[in-house]
């Protein structure tokens, strides 16, 4: 029995042109043509536009580089329509995040006004 993640890690090898068990962009990109880069499309339901979004998002943490384990388990999450729980996680994940940001606007506009109250002092005392 050939498990789908079997399928990922043996398209991670063939886009892992030089063999240095990371892919980068170059590679992925260079490989756009290749079967397994478009297997891995058709699965995930893209097309060659997505190429550059599909490796952000595979690319969990921001190296630049894809590890077996970020394409597999991100290939693995993206395999498939979006559950309603998926949805409902992304926008409690969102609203979270807006929550914390408009404290956080607030004191950038406070730090601004006092920065420029400061620099209308300097600029007075100066001319």
């Amino acid at each position: 029995l050939f498990k789908t993640s079997d399928l990922f890690r043996n398209m991670f090898s063939k886009i892992d042109s030089d063999e240095s068990g990371d892919i980068t962009w170059k590679e992925f990109k260079a490989n756009i043509g290749d079967d397994s880069v478009q297997a891995l499309l058709a699965l995930l339901d893209l097309d060659d536009t997505d190429l550059g979004v599909l490796f952000k998002l595979l690319d969990v943490d921001g190296s630049q580089r894809l590890d077996v384990t970020e394409f597999i388990s991100g290939c693995m999450r993206l395999k498939g329509n979006a559950r309603s729980i998926d949805l409902a996680k992304i926008s409690h994940d969102n609203q979270k995040l807006a929550k914390r940001l408009v404290p956080f606007m607030r004191y950038m506009q406070q730090e601004i006004r006092q920065i420029q109250n400061s620099l209308q002092v300097v600029a007075r005392s100066v001319g």
